[in-house]
Formats: structure tokens, sequence, C-alpha cells
């Protein structure tokens, strides 16, 4: 399916980690560079950096871990990560748990029952 923009921006902030207002910031010196309008490029800023702080919940996600480990996934799934096609699926798990997780109304808030939950659902077999 297709990422949403929440989900999208916190993949970046996740590489950018406790830097990423600067990566913001050179992202829109590059817009106006581009031609931007300089009060505009500002507005662009500050609307951004607080959706991501306060609408979208997203600060400090850089140090956010998947809440279920691999042993866990394998416990919830009945998988074996001695088998290769399991161990790839749990890479590809943790990574789709990272993004249901942003994707949340409070990503720092979601619970390990909730992650559990979401496992099973769209998952399961």
């Amino acid at each position: 399916g297709e990422v949403s923009d929440k989900v999208l921006a916190g993949r970046c902030l996740r590489r950018a980690g406790v830097r990423w207002k600067i990566a913001l910031l050179l992202a829109l010196v590059q817009a106006r560079d581009g031609g931007g309008v300089q009060q505009q490029v500002e507005e662009r800023f500050e609307e951004l950096e607080k959706r991501i702080v306060d609408v979208w919940g997203l600060s400090g996600c850089w140090d956010m871990k998947p809440l279920l480990d691999g042993g866990k996934i394998c416990q919830v799934l009945n998988l074996d990560k001695k088998k290769k096609e399991d161990g790839i699926k749990i890479g590809v798990l943790t990574r789709e748990m990272i993004d249901w997780q942003l994707s949340q109304e409070k990503p720092l808030e979601v619970t390990g029952a909730q992650a559990e939950a979401w496992l099973l659902e769209s998952h399961a077999v």
C-alpha cells in the first residue's frame, strides 16, 4: 500500500536523528536557493516543524525500537528464525512494525500488546 506522509517523515527523522531540524532547515534553504521566497520558506519550515512535533508526535522517534524483537515475533507467529525464509520474514516484519508504530496517533506511546495485536491481525496465517 501507499506510505503516508507521516511514515515517510518518520523514516527521514529516524535517519537524521537528533539533528533533524538542521536537516529540515538545509532542505528548506535549498528550496529557497531554487527560487523560493524567504518568507514562504520560513513559513514552510515552521509549519512542517509544528506538524512533526505537535500533530504527528514524531519528536524522539529516532530512538524508537521495534516493540517486539525477533524472538517475540517468532513466538507470536510460530516462526523458526533458524529457517532462512523465516529469518528474512522477521527482518521484513521488523521494518513493517516500525512503520506501523510511526503511523499510530502517538507513535512513542504504543505498547507491546498493541504491536502484538497488530502483528496477529495483519500477518497471522
